[in-house]
């Protein structure tokens, strides 16, 4: 007559081999979370140093130097690594006669009333990229303020 231990001998390995699969499927889904918080993250990093360029053109009435605008962001969000290569600044003054807004040429000559924009990009890296062929993610915010 056969043991409980007999019986169950061929098995033995079968756990660990349940555990290796299911492993690999835990770890991916953890670090995908992972990687989608870092992105929503500097998503809304993105977001604010659009909004903080904005203001600081708008109230500094310095539209016109784009250098100025992404040091300034950049110091405010800086785990970005934004350069001024990643900020492109508009501005436009509201045509009474046409009732539309039109484009300034440089954002020289800024008025009360008048609108700047800016529009700031970034790349987003996905942290497994060596492990799955992901591109990378072109992340862009606008924000637009009004001159005071």
């Amino acid at each position: 007559m056969r043991t409980i231990h007999e019986h169950l001998r061929p098995r033995r390995g079968q756990s660990v081999v349940e555990f290796a699969i299911i492993s690999i499927v835990i770890l991916l889904l953890t670090f995908g979370i992972i990687d989608l918080g870092r992105g929503v993250y500097q998503r809304a990093m993105l977001a604010n140093a659009a909004r903080e360029a904005a203001r600081y053109a708008s109230v500094n009435n310095q539209a016109s130097d784009t250098s100025g605008i992404a040091a300034y962001a950049a110091q405010r969000s800086p785990t970005l690594g934004l350069t001024t290569a990643n900020f492109t600044v508009t501005c436009s003054r509201y045509d009474y006669t046409n009732n539309v807004w039109s484009s300034l040429s440089g954002c020289i000559g800024l008025m009360t009333g008048d609108r700047v924009q800016v529009v700031a990009t970034y790349t987003f890296n996905i942290a497994p990229a060596n492990l799955l062929p992901l591109p990378p993610i072109q992340m862009s915010q606008t924000a637009q303020v009004g001159v005071q």
